[in-house]
């Protein structure tokens, strides 16, 4: 019964997050992501793009589950969503079942099957539907937090009941293979073995040496893993540039951060009011700012470890709590100082210290509390966080509603403003597209995307001069910037500016000298100052590099008539019909042409 209402609720607060739609980081690693195509091709499949920095990256099995997504339902989301929603249902079956067992085995605590039970159920209740686990499930790529999440309970609970049972070789290799799987869906794995070692020491009461003489194979097993998992994070690098020690911030200005961080997460635990998708990054200048959070870090620390050495399940569940937020709390970082989805398997420390701790200090109190009062107060309690959760899954119905929601409630963020930007130029709405990506422009950090995309905005209003103003600024900051030296050209051709055009089509070129569209257009603008020798080679050079373009064989034809290669001229635009029969231009050009050769005037 406990396990069907946990599920019960489950599907009643999580029936509306199915059908929303890919956002932010879905797009490179599901939309974009070629690997998940052919789930035949399992090779292909578990070699995730590299050096992109997609979510992905360096996690086999995230990819092969996204290639099963993509075989069901293609790249409508559904069946991502549903796939997300079945791993947080048995994740939460997997805590109901950790608890249960674990509390019948601690004898300072003295519980009975049915209080281990009740309060079971009211830490898998409150867990499950807690508002913090809406990124970890309803956002799919977080998957890989929640798929790593569900093998990381799993390696435990099977460990426990290899513990409870004289069939122990087969859980003991059911352990060992979620093991596996969790250590190739994401890197926070890593602290599994250490977790299952300290369980043995800590619940069973076995010392660390006779706990590896008891079962050594399986503690080698469980270590070889975390080898392999060692191997596919030093394969992803920097990811891309984004985390890492080689990266553009160094580890003090990252750990800075951590420490507001971690009281950050704790708060939302008990006030999950304000959840952001996107925190963005915000550098900490001075660490007076941040010296309380020091401070109080440290005391929580010292208390987790003193608790820690006294072998008790206040220091396991601290332990826990810490050993999951450790990868990326030490592991710089220049996207997200701060995600909602870290706390997917730490939460279950935090509510179950307050669930346990909160039911024997009133039943020390209260002689006459009754289980079943406390459930039910642990009950209603769930209820409203559950609305809550399914409140906030309204936010993923709608990937503008979810921008909006993230700027206003951190208008500092940069990324925030820029995407939304972005979301409203792809929408029409290229006024209040000029609003955010002046955000982004004054919070950054990726300033010059913001000029560009600013500055594509003011071109399609045709406001010339502002456009080329931002396409500038965006070359101020990156000189090789490609785009930018194409567009500002464009804008400059519209302008009259023909001279100073080419000089940034000359620049695009040499900077991405396969950049086809601005060897055109650079072609182009030859052609329009008279300097048809120059045009000639440069369309001929686009033409050798890609001969579908169907622009360069007109403006060659055009080249060829002007400067009387009649015969050329006639093949050019009969390539471009071949290419397009209906191509108006090039029927004009061969209709001009054979008049030409005809003698017709």
């Amino acid at each position: 019964m406990p396990a069907l209402g946990v599920l019960a609720a489950l599907l009643v607060f999580y029936h509306n997050s199915f059908f929303g739609p890919f956002v932010f980081d879905d797009i490179p690693a599901i939309l974009e992501n070629p690997t998940i195509l052919n789930l035949r091709d399992i090779g292909h499949v578990l070699a995730p793009p590299h050096g992109k920095g997609i979510t992905v990256e360096g996690r086999p099995l995230v990819n092969l589950s996204l290639a099963f997504n993509y075989a069901v339902s293609g790249k409508d989301p559904w069946s991502y969503h549903l796939f997300n929603f079945i791993i947080h249902s048995f994740a939460a079956l997997f805590v109901l079942g950790i608890i249960r067992r674990t509390l019948l085995r601690i004898k300072e605590i003295s519980v009975d099957n049915n209080e281990a039970l009740g309060l079971s159920f009211c830490i898998a209740f409150i867990w499950a539907l807690h508002p913090l686990q809406t990124e970890s499930v309803t956002y799919v790529i977080q998957r890989a937090e929640s798929l790593m999440g569900l093998f990381y309970l799993a390696t435990l609970y099977f460990f426990i009941r290899a513990t409870e049972t004289s069939e122990v070789s087969g859980w003991l290799f059911a352990s060992t293979l979620t093991c596996v799987a969790g250590m190739a869906s994401k890197e926070v794995m890593i602290s599994a073995p250490l977790s299952v070692l300290l369980y043995d020491w800590i619940i069973n009461k076995n010392a660390f040496r006779s706990a590896l003489k008891k079962r050594p194979i399986y503690y080698l097993a469980l270590g070889l893993s975390a080898l392999g998992l060692l191997f596919l994070a030093f394969h992803t690098g920097t990811r891309g540039g984004t985390s890492g020690f080689g990266i553009d911030i160094s580890p003090w200005m990252y750990w800075k951060t951590q420490f507001e961080a971690v009281w950050c997460y704790i708060s939302l635990v008990f006030w999950p009011k304000n959840l952001i998708f996107d925190y963005g990054v915000q550098w900490v200048d001075h660490i007076t700012l941040i010296l309380p959070y020091i401070l109080g870090l440290v005391v929580l620390v010292v208390c987790s470890g003193y608790f820690l050495y006294k072998r008790t399940w206040i220091g396991l569940i601290a332990f826990f709590f810490f050993a999951i937020l450790a990868p990326t709390s030490v592991m710089p970082g220049n996207r997200q100082i701060l995600a909602e989805h870290r706390m997917y398997l730490p939460l279950i420390s935090v509510i179950t210290l307050c669930v346990c701790g909160g039911y024997f200090l009133i039943k020390k109190r209260i002689k006459t509390l009754r289980l079943s009062f406390f459930i039910g107060c642990i009950f209603i309690l769930g209820l409203i966080l559950g609305y809550k959760t399914y409140l906030r899954n309204q936010d993923y119905q709608s990937i503008e509603r979810l921008y909006t929601d993230t700027v206003t409630k951190r208008p500092q963020n940069g990324y925030a403003h820029y995407n939304l930007g972005k979301l409203y130029a792809e929408s029409g709405k290229p006024y209040l597209a000029i609003s955010e990506y002046e955000g982004a422009i004054k919070y950054g950090p990726n300033t010059e995307q913001a000029y560009y995309n600013l500055g594509n905005t003011f071109f399609d209003l045709g406001r010339l001069d502002d456009a080329c103003t931002q396409f500038k600024a965006a070359i101020h900051i990156n000189p090789n910037y490609s785009k930018a030296h194409y567009n500002l050209g464009n804008a400059l051709i519209r302008m009259g500016r023909r001279e100073e055009a080419l000089t940034e089509f000359t620049h695009a070129s040499r900077i991405k000298p396969d950049y086809l569209e601005a060897l055109d257009n650079r072609g182009g603008v030859l052609l329009e100052l008279g300097r048809y020798r120059e045009a000639e080679l440069q369309f001929l050079e686009v033409i050798a590099k890609n001969p579908f373009i169907l622009t360069t064989h007109i403006n060659l034809g055009n080249t060829f008539r002007i400067e009387g290669k009649l015969n050329e001229a006639l093949d050019q635009f009969t390539l471009a019909l071949r290419l397009d029969p209906k191509c108006q231009p090039a029927q004009m050009g061969l209709i001009q042409v054979r008049a030409l050769l005809d003698g017709t005037p």
